[in-house]
């Protein structure tokens, strides 16, 4: 285990740096926990990845095993455990089987949306998207460690999303997802896309560019995240000695400068209120909104990766 050296300070509520091997401090901010109640403050090792990363999944794998925490925390809710399972049939599912599952209240929207993704580009990718939070809990059950799922529940972020939108914005989204709907990339161009943006976090860009056509998205996809992870990191590290986060790339600045900052959680959590309905089946609207994550996100991406390169 490395010695703890107060090698720098920096704003933002960061404490000390850790002396860490080499190849695991590029990506890793330390931070100081809340005092226990033996006065002593918590380590919290916040390691940023990108989410189609072999080198991510590797650094996940070496940080857990360097540190051997007490708790480990992933950038997931219990709406997204999905995640965390090997996958098992990733046969393509069809929009008539999809809407049944929603129907029928077999799998929530996420579920059925990313489970159809996964399945289409599964077979050309050399790394499923999310596997460094399935290599964090594996690593986690080795070591004794207990999990943390920390982030906001999807539903509350989606259903916040929605509310927050213009209501030409919600016209716009639906237009350009049926539009878009039929140029998704293919697969081969998906992977060769996520090979490019391996060191990015792809989703979190995927969402800024999404954002100068859509501004609500940013702040409810992203900053107000930042702050849910901020505050449910820090109550973990009142009850931990060392603690390790796996978050995206695009989480870990804005959870480091919300570290000390007052964060009142119940606003993050609220509902907005209810309208009548525009859209005459819920799960049809739920089906939309994960759209929002699965076909706009790619589309938007490639596209960023087509411009980078010209």
């Amino acid at each position: 285990m490395a010695k703890v050296v107060d090698v720098e300070k920096r704003g933002g509520g960061t404490g000390s740096l850790e002396e860490l091997p080499l190849e695991l401090r590029q990506n890793t901010i330390v931070l100081r926990g809340p005092a226990h109640p033996s006065s002593r403050k918590a380590l919290v090792y916040l390691l940023g990845t990108a989410h189609v990363s072999q080198d991510s999944c590797k650094e996940v794998r070496a940080l857990i095993r360097e540190v051997k925490p007490d708790a480990v925390f992933v950038e997931l809710c219990s709406g997204r455990t999905a995640v965390l399972m090997p996958p098992k049939d990733l046969v393509i599912p069809t929009f008539a089987e999809m809407f049944d599952q929603l129907r029928n209240k077999k799998a929530n929207a996420f579920a059925v949306i990313y489970g159809y993704f996964l399945a289409r580009v599964a077979s050309r990718l050399t790394v499923l998207p999310g596997e460094e939070f399935r290599i964090a809990y594996e690593e986690a059950l080795a070591c004794g460690a207990s999990i943390k799922l920390g982030d906001r529940p999807i539903q509350v972020t989606l259903q916040r999303t929605w509310g927050q939108m213009p209501a030409w914005h919600k016209f716009k989204l639906l237009w350009q997802m049926l539009v878009q709907a039929s140029s998704l990339p293919d697969a081969d161009e998906l992977a060769a896309t996520m090979e490019d943006l391996k060191d990015t976090d792809m989703l979190t860009l995927a969402i800024k560019e999404m954002s100068k056509t859509f501004p609500t998205l940013w702040r409810t996809l992203v900053l107000e995240r930042d702050q849910y992870m901020a505050a449910s990191l820090r109550d973990l590290a009142r009850t931990s000695n060392r603690v390790v986060a796996v978050v995206g790339k695009g989480h870990q600045s804005g959870i480091r400068e919300n570290w000390e900052a007052p964060i009142d959680v119940k606003a993050l959590m609220e509902m907005p209120p209810e309208k009548p309905p525009w859209i005459s089946k819920e799960t049809t609207r739920w089906l939309l909104l994960g759209g929002l994550v699965g076909s706009v996100a790619l589309v938007y991406t490639v596209r960023y990766a087509r411009r980078s390169k010209s």
